[in-house]
């Protein structure tokens, strides 16, 4: 198609056969945990071969809490913890983060940025996160939400001015109908719940940020999806989730980031990233 080798030529995306800057799987928990369950964690994943033989370098911080008197006029003041918070990482030889595993109090989450695949990424996001998640869990610690985020992202050169009206859908539900006409650089920022697969609820927040890095126009679509162990329909029903569930989530909050892409961009942005029909 003509009209689509022109689309190619004009717009970019960032990785070439598709626009994945980053993806991250993470695992909320239900309260915060203590610094004994993340230091035994941490423990767990330094001795295990299939995180250290993939995960080669550790990083570990001092956690900090910020402190707000009720009755104090004074501003917030920042106080050492007695956690620490710990990533494990893979780089490259140039020195990028390519895959993270992060280790914190209200969350675990698996980082990349080497996206090729879902098939590939999450099989080992999920083999490294059921590892850690493991331990928190035997400690009687529950999940609160599974959440997935993508951030894509296109460029074009800055004069070409109907590149944005191109790659976007028009009539899109997932921004406002002023956006595409607007003629200046704009940020859209919504979020609803709505039924999950089996009955759940499911968050979707949505960041539309169209900027500039010159002489380009860039578009960023930075999508969370995360299923909450809420009932849809009762939010005072608890659904817990176990490890056991997580392959079958990540599948539905990929699916559900497939469908916000596919609502947004228009069907020879969607031919640029292989989602096309």
């Amino acid at each position: 198609m003509a009209d689509q080798e022109e689309m190619r030529r004009r717009v970019r995306p960032s990785a070439g056969t598709h626009a994945i800057d980053v993806m991250a799987l993470a695992i909320e928990w239900e309260k915060p945990l203590d610094a004994e369950t993340l230091d035994t964690t941490a423990a767990v994943a330094r001795k295990n071969e299939i995180i250290t033989g993939f995960l080669t370098t550790e990083r570990k911080f001092p956690a900090f809490e910020i402190k707000v008197e009720a009755d104090q006029a004074e501003a917030p003041s920042v106080q050492n913890s007695a956690l620490s918070v710990v990533d494990f990482i893979r780089s490259n030889p140039a020195g990028k983060i390519e895959w993270a595993l992060s280790l914190r109090p209200d969350f675990f989450s698996c980082n990349c940025t080497v996206y090729d695949r879902w098939a590939d990424v999450k099989p080992q996001a999920l083999r490294v996160l059921g590892i850690v998640a493991g331990t928190a869990l035997d400690r009687g610690n529950r999940i609160k939400a599974v959440g997935l985020q993508y951030s894509d992202s296109f460029k074009w050169l800055a004069s070409d001015k109907g590149a944005l009206k191109e790659v976007l859908r028009v009539g899109t539900p997932s921004l406002p109908a002023a956006a595409i006409d607007r003629p200046y650089l704009w940020h859209s920022h919504n979020g609803w719940f709505s039924p999950a697969a089996g009955g759940r609820r499911l968050l979707t927040v949505i960041n539309v940020d169209y900027g500039e890095e010159p002489p380009d126009r860039v578009l960023r679509i930075h999508g969370q999806h995360k299923i909450e162990t809420q009932s849809f329909e009762d939010a005072s029903k608890l659904m817990p989730l176990a490890l056991t569930d997580l392959d079958e989530v990540a599948d539905n909050l990929h699916s559900s980031n497939k469908g916000i892409l596919r609502e947004i961009l228009s069907d020879a942005a969607l031919n640029l990233i292989g989602m096309g029909t």
